[in-house]
């Protein structure tokens, strides 16, 4: 093809770009943030993929069809790199409502920015003379979309606003213009954290001070509809990592290691910040919470060891005054150093309650009276957790009405019949004990059967403990149906050679493809090393879950990262060196196939399998060095993570080699991964793939919106 073909062809796809502004837009206003015009500094390249990049997107792609060149398929890797940035999305699809310049720009100094800012990115595709043509094409396009922009109400906007999940994503768009920061700060501020420690004292004492002093020109108090309780222990901290590194060194039993998190400790003596914020807290907790008069959910954990007792009582006297809660979470642990048994917590007057989760340490006498008094008439989901209580299970007396379609119990003793019933949607179970032998039911298959028999389809499944066996009607109900949006396996403890791999095999052959379509959350933290864990084997049926945001699972050391420790052995290596091992790294593979084919996820949780070789004595052979080896291969991960190379795989299908480390909230085990800027990848910024779904939301929201618009 000839260049002045080339050039004809961008110039036609540029009309039909503009024709389509209200679903091709530039994001123009992210230049008001900027005080002068930039340097083609590597900021200013992450701009540029928010200014025009779809243009791009759409046009450079088709002049690249017929190049099966290495600079072509290059070339390819740029342009993907700028049309799936999770950025471009975000602000292509909010319609600007604002008629004003830029702050300190003029007409022409835009053009002259984006002049000088277009040639340095396609300086990359095309000699001189073509990336200065070009370039121009695509400033022209940018301005005239952007000029020709239709006047959005903001209550459009709010409606675009509401289709941006992420809390971080919701805080760059206040950054953008002003416009923005008055139309999203609702969207901002509708949920809010209050987590106040030794390290973390002057957020959430500022937070209640301006709830405090709120006027009605901030509106703030109006703004929050949800409000995360976490910590309110000025006089507490978390262990420090070298402390809590220790700590897992002392351990010996792998099951030790994986249910390990950091301890809270107690600052001695008691610093003068901490003093002062324990007093502003006493002070400002009451009359904050008291005034959140459009507070709709809490979110609430209280440690009893080192929270104050008075805060538990502040905060349930606040809470019953407010009459417009519907959800209420409460995690419970009682006081140390009491003789006898503990208080129990008491809980808020809620009388819309229609959403509650009750966790932690509950003693059956407290659960006793509670469950009976628990069936408000609002309510639809009921969730009851016995985490840590003495007694071994509760029995259920009472049957669970049909109006609650989202029931969670852990550690109960029940008959199938109190609680299935046709409005079941979502069901978490553990540790669930048979009403005729007072033990522990792992196969659970009265409850598949009478799923099947009532043809009941589940949304939500969660089993959160590993004593469930994945028997053949377990398996049966799962592949009855499609349409599961979280799906949450824990377990089996269990294991033989045949019949785990054989599971796993059916389970990804069989059911995880009828769900694929449209499941959220996806978690398979199992026990063992086995085909159950992520892999060459299963990577294609994982690749299908596109709308997936949160994923969980374990990996086979095999193949992994050698051991970085100089000084600790690698107990749980492979029989050859890791890097002479014929395995894949499954991370890396892991990567690769979430920066290809899941735009949406947000969080990624992996964790080691233990060698089934060593599943008696609780996994950790004759030796007990479960620890050490669950210890070694962790490390392994770490170092996996931190070697993974974003740009090696080919583009050939056209997908976005991003670094998906700067996009995705990464753990092993317990753990955040932190990656050093120095292993990210040269001349990368931090991107996402835009979903697949991103345009019909869009014209969803502008279609049920037609009566607003002006023209």
């Amino acid at each position: 093809m000839k260049f002045s073909s080339k050039l004809f062809l961008v110039e036609g796809i540029l009309k039909i770009l503009s024709g389509l502004s209200f679903l091709l837009l530039p994001n123009y206003y992210l230049i008001k943030a900027l005080p002068v015009v930039p340097p083609l500094t590597d900021s200013s390249v992450a701009l540029f993929r928010s200014i025009g990049s779809q243009t791009l997107a759409f046009s450079i792609p088709l002049l690249l069809a017929s190049r099966e060149t290495p600079t072509a398929m290059a070339s390819r890797r740029i342009v993907y790199w700028t049309m799936f940035s999770r950025e471009t999305f975000l602000f292509l699809t909010l319609l600007l409502h604002n008629t004003d310049q830029p702050g300190g720009f003029t007409q022409k100094a835009v053009q002259s920015w984006l002049m000088e800012l277009a040639p340095f990115i396609l300086g990359r595709l095309w000699a001189d003379d073509e990336q200065m043509i070009l370039a121009k094409l695509v400033q022209k396009s940018i301005l005239h979309t952007t000029f020709m922009l239709s006047y959005l109400p903001p209550e459009l906007l709010h409606k675009i606003g509401n289709e941006v999940a992420r809390l971080e994503d919701r805080k760059s768009l206040r950054r953008t213009c002003t416009l923005f920061a008055t139309v999203f700060k609702a969207h901002v501020m509708t949920e809010v954290t209050l987590n106040i420690h030794g390290d973390n004292l002057d957020t959430g004492i500022t937070l209640l001070q301006a709830i405090v002093d709120d006027e009605s020109v901030s509106d703030l108090r109006m703004f929050i509809h949800t409000i995360h309780i976490d910590s309110l222990s000025p006089s507490y901290s978390l262990e420090s990592g070298t402390e809590f590194a220790e700590k897992q060194r002392k351990c010996r039993l792998s099951y030790h290691v994986e249910s390990l998190t950091r301890s809270w400790v107690k600052t001695t003596p008691l610093s003068d910040m901490a003093a002062r914020a324990e007093d502003k807290l006493r002070s400002l907790l009451k009359p904050a919470l008291q005034s959140l008069s459009r507070l709709i959910s809490v979110k609430w954990q209280w440690l009893g060891w080192k929270e104050s007792e008075w805060t538990l009582d502040v905060v349930v006297d606040s809470l019953s005054k407010l009459g417009s809660i519907t959800e209420y979470q409460f995690y419970y642990e009682p006081p140390t150093g009491q003789s006898g048994s503990p208080p129990h917590p008491a809980l808020p007057d809620l009388s819309r309650l229609q959403n509650l989760s009750l966790s932690g340490t509950f003693f059956n006498s407290f659960l006793t009276p509670l469950v009976g008094q628990l069936m408000l008439p609002a309510l639809t989901s009921l969730k009851i957790s016995r985490d840590k209580s003495p007694q071994r299970f509760f029995q259920l007396n009472v049957d669970i009405p049909s109006t609650i379609s989202g029931l969670g119990l852990v550690g109960f003793m029940f008959d199938v019949s109190q609680i299935v019933h046709s409005n079941l949607m979502s069901l978490e179970l553990g540790d669930v004990f048979s009403p005729i032998t007072h033990m522990l039911d792992m196969r659970l298959d009265a409850l598949w059967e009478a799923l099947i028999a009532q043809g009941i389809h589940l949304r939500c499944l969660i089993l959160s403990r590993a004593t469930n066996d994945f028997t053949e009607l377990f398996l049966e109900y799962l592949g009855s149906y499609s349409g599961l949006k979280t799906l949450s396996l824990r377990g089996p403890w269990a294991y033989d050679d045949v019949g785990y791999d054989a599971a796993a095999d059916r389970f990804y052959r069989d059911v995880l493809p009828l769900h694929a379509g449209s499941l959220v959350t996806l978690e398979l933290p199992v026990v063992f090393e086995s085909r159950w864990c992520f892999g060459e084997h299963n990577v294609e049926v994982f690749q299908k879950c596109t709308r997936l945001r949160n994923l969980w699972v374990k990996l086979d050391h095999r193949g992994l990262a050698e051991d970085p420790s100089v000084d600790v052995p690698d107990l749980y290596a492979d029989n050859d060196l890791p890097s002479q091992s014929t395995f894949p790294n499954s991370v890396h593979l892991l990567l690769d196939m979430i920066s290809t084919s899941l735009p949406d996820l947000e969080k990624l949780i992996i964790e080691p399998a233990r060698n089934p070789d060593w599943r008696f004595h609780r996994e950790n052979g004759i030796w007990n060095m479960g620890a050490e080896f669950s210890l070694g291969i962790r490390r392994r991960l770490h170092a996996s993570v931190e070697s993974y190379n974003a740009w090696t795989s080919p583009d050939a299908a056209g997908a976005c080699n991003a670094d998906v480390r700067s996009w995705v909230r990464m753990y092993i085990a317990n753990e955040r991964v932190v990656i050093s800027t120095k292993s990210l990848q040269p001349n990368t910024v931090p991107i996402k793939r835009t979903s697949r779904q991103s345009f019909s939301v869009l014209r969803k929201v502008v279609k049920g919106t037609k009566s607003m618009l002006t023209v």
